[in-house]
């Protein structure tokens, strides 16, 4: 019977190592987890070796005592990586009950040939053909929804990671590759109970897909809620303006009559102070336009008298014909979903900061050579832990479904998103290439 420890740990290490860094964020350089990962490489067979010389009695409590060198290998996934806890544990577990799944598969294979010392080439050869076929496969077809699921639980309950941990127990109590293989049955039941966890955790990954895209779906609704409400009421400013530019000019022919009287019965001293006091009855501002286009002007309208009220600075250099090809939805989603997520993280600074006195958003739009091209820049908090390439979400590890909508907006027009912040200023740039009208 092949002896499992340590030639059968080293590639299902190997293996469960490249599926973490494939999904997970490293936190450290590159040095840092390569020394990490020699020192706890060493620990970890330092420690088996010691329960390889145990008395032959401790036997029945060598193999979980290995299982428990194993899941040791969670400590530097902790350290290593950016990820939360649950998120971390989640995959650590669900990547070590498929790579013990594998190498269980490999041993009874191995064991049931009864090939001696040669079942260890079997078993290597096994091994590779495992590392071909799921390593490409996992990084075309899963990584992306594991990430997904992952992000997720930022915005779900954490109780879910307990599951893998479950399935990875129980298979192992019952299926490892330290448990040795009885006949065909056993081996079958192995094969239907992993097809029972593979049916589990689909039907897991497809309800936080669809709970987060009723999420979505919930949130577009309120944003166009809102945003329709900011047109609403931008158009009554607009009528509202209209109307009083009618009265003004009903009215004007009478203020200028009442001139001309003054200045016909000599009375010229008066005209002065009569002129002044018009002036300040109507020498209130009118409605202010930011560009020409009706839609853009009502949503980024809007939101500033939101921003301008709340104390946050709002400068704009916005420049937008009225009709450029793209639809007016997608447009009120970019700039209300942008201008929103920037008066968001200015809401954040917390009273006390410097900053706070500081809070400022900036809208710069243009239209050129057929491309739409949009700058947002805001001021938020920024946290030192947080790596520069990364943008932390109060709504979530998905960076907020307004992010999410931008992004889908950029690119159904064929263009580019990119997202920065250096220091305490947070900027979202966008091109965009309107449809030919």
């Amino acid at each position: 019977m092949i002896t499992v420890w340590p030639f059968i740990s080293i590639p299902t290490i190997v293996l469960n190592l490249v599926l973490e860094y494939m999904v997970l964020t490293g936190k450290k350089k590159p040095v840092f987890h390569f020394v990490v990962r020699v020192a706890h490489f060493a620990l970890a067979f330092a420690a088996i070796f010691l329960l390889r010389r145990l008395p032959p009695e401790a036997e029945p409590y060598i193999k979980y005592l290995r299982y428990a060198v194993s899941t040791s290998f969670l400590v530097p996934c902790l350290l290593l990586f950016s990820e939360s806890l649950p998120q971390k544990i989640f995959l650590f577990f669900m990547d070590w009950g498929v790579t013990t799944f594998f190498s269980s598969f490999c041993v009874w294979v191995a064991n049931s040939l009864a090939l001696g010392r040669a079942g260890y080439a079997v078993v290597a050869g096994m091994y590779l053909v495992v590392f071909a076929l799921l390593v490409p496969l996992y990084a075309k077809f899963w990584r992306n929804d594991v990430r997904r699921v992952l992000a997720l639980f930022e915005l779900g309950n954490p109780a879910y990671v307990f599951l893998p941990i479950l399935i990875f127990v129980l298979f192992s109590a019952l299926f490892g590759p330290v448990v040795p293989p009885n006949d065909m049955s056993s081996f079958l039941l192995m094969l239907l109970f992993e097809s029972l966890v593979i049916f589990i955790y689909y039907l897991l990954f497809n309800h936080f897909f669809v709970a987060y895209e009723r999420m979505r779906a919930l949130e577009n609704f309120r944003i166009s809620a809102r945003q329709l409400d900011l047109q609403k009421k931008y158009y009554e400013e607009v009528n509202r303006g209209l109307v009083q530019q009618r009265k003004l000019l009903h009215d004007a022919r009478h203020h200028l009559r009442a001139i001309s009287s003054l200045v016909a019965a000599g009375d010229v001293q008066e005209v002065g102070p009569y002129v002044d006091r018009l002036l300040d009855r109507y020498g209130e501002p009118t409605l202010r336009r930011y560009c020409e286009n009706t839609v853009a002007n009502a949503v980024i309208g809007g939101y500033i008298n939101l921003a301008e009220g709340e104390g946050i600075a709002v400068s704009t250099e916005i420049d937008l014909p009225q009709d450029f090809g793209v639809d007016e939805y997608d447009l009120c989603a970019l700039f209300g979903n942008a201008i929103e997520n920037a008066i968001e993280a200015c809401r954040r600074v917390p009273l006390d900061s410097e900053l706070f006195s500081r809070r400022y958003v900036s809208v710069k739009t243009r239209f050129e050579r057929g491309r739409l091209v949009i700058r947002v820049e805001n001021s938020f908090k920024s946290d030192p832990k947080v790596p520069s390439a990364e943008f932390p979400s109060s709504k979530g590890a998905f960076g907020g479904v307004g992010l999410d909508s931008i992004r889908t907006v950029v690119e159904r027009y064929g263009g580019c998103l990119n997202c920065e912040r250096f220091g305490d200023v947070f900027a979202l740039s966008a091109v965009v290439y309107p449809r030919a009208r």
